[in-house]
């Protein structure tokens, strides 16, 4: 009996000493969550060596924000900083602006860290990253399958001993093709059957990183000339009651404007358009604005286009007189 009631006072000890002794805990690790974001670059297209650039990176607002945003900047300029740093907060989201000057051309790429805490007290991170390129304009060229102009590829390169790279296939091309801030315009053969030695075209766009052509339908299918200059479109087109038409459009609109009629062909050069009139086959040339309209042939020079294109030089205008 006593035995059992040794064994009885061992056991019950034990279950007291087990209850004061304070259990340990291994709690789950912290963990940290990760987001991206998007990040913008101003100005767009080309940028020179010594102009300021804005860094605007948007991130979903997924918290409160910890820690000062850090920016990191990597390429030839190694000791460039990123100035001006603002965060933006809005209802969804928060907008971080920088700045820097770069002194080196070449490829820059832009990295953003910035810290969250969400309302259970999670840490979120967002990373954001990009690259902009000084200095390092793109040439974009057009290449024949075959020798056949009727089909072919547009090819881009930077010519810094990268491949070039191809950017839409394309059918006949007519002219040249056009640059500025946002990407290419061109003009596409659409009825392969002459108009007076003149091609009809449709106008086309490829937006910089981009491969789709885009038909900018507004201006018509049977364009002949094409301008891309400071922002407008400058383009002739045979109408549909049998007439010649210069028109003129802003680049990012989509109606056009009627310069002159009679005009087969234009081109623009030093805020002047040099072009030939579909009736007395005259070279003329007219301020953008429409005034101080200049003949610059004789009467009895006639031009056709057919026969010789016109160029229009730093000191010179290059055509064909149809007497000789």
């Amino acid at each position: 009996m006593q035995t059992i009631r040794r064994i009885l006072t061992i056991f019950f000890s034990l279950i007291f000493l087990y209850g004061a002794i304070p259990p340990t805990i291994h709690g789950a690790p912290e963990s940290k969550a990760v987001v991206g974001g998007s990040l913008a670059f101003s100005p767009r297209g080309q940028v020179e060596v010594g102009q300021k650039v804005t860094i605007t990176a948007t991130i979903a607002k997924r918290g409160e924000i910890t820690e000062e945003a850090r920016f990191s900047i990597e390429g030839p300029d190694e000791e460039l900083e990123m100035d001006e740093v603002k965060i933006k907060e809005k209802s969804k989201k928060y907008e971080v602006t920088g700045t820097f000057i770069p002194e080196e051309p070449g490829k820059y790429t832009i990295k953003l860290s910035l810290f969250m805490e969400d309302e259970d007290g999670q840490e979120i991170e967002a990373l954001v990253d990009g690259s902009i390129r000084i200095n390092s304009k793109w040439i974009y060229y057009y290449v024949p399958e075959n020798g056949n102009h009727s089909r072919g590829t547009i090819y881009k390169d930077r010519l810094e001993k990268q491949e070039a790279l191809k950017i839409s296939k394309a059918n006949h091309l007519t002219g040249e093709i056009h640059q500025d801030e946002d990407g290419i315009y061109y003009l596409r053969v659409t009825d392969p059957r002459e108009l007076g030695g003149i091609f009809k075209s449709t106008l086309y766009t490829i937006k910089h990183g981009r491969n789709t052509p885009e038909a900018l339908e507004f201006a018509g299918k049977k364009i002949t000339s094409l301008s891309v200059v400071d922002g407008y479109i400058h383009f002739t087109a045979y109408t549909s009651d049998n007439k010649f038409v210069l028109y003129k459009s802003k680049r990012k609109s989509d109606k056009k404007e009627i310069v002159r009629e009679n005009v087969d062909f234009a081109t623009v050069s030093d805020d002047w358009y040099y072009f030939h009139d579909s009736v007395d086959q005259g070279l003329y040339k007219m301020r953008l604005d429409g005034t101080d309209e200049t003949k610059l042939t004789d009467d009895d020079t006639k031009i056709y286009i057919n026969q010789s294109p016109i160029g229009v030089y730093t000191d010179a205008i290059a055509f064909r007189d149809s007497n000789f």
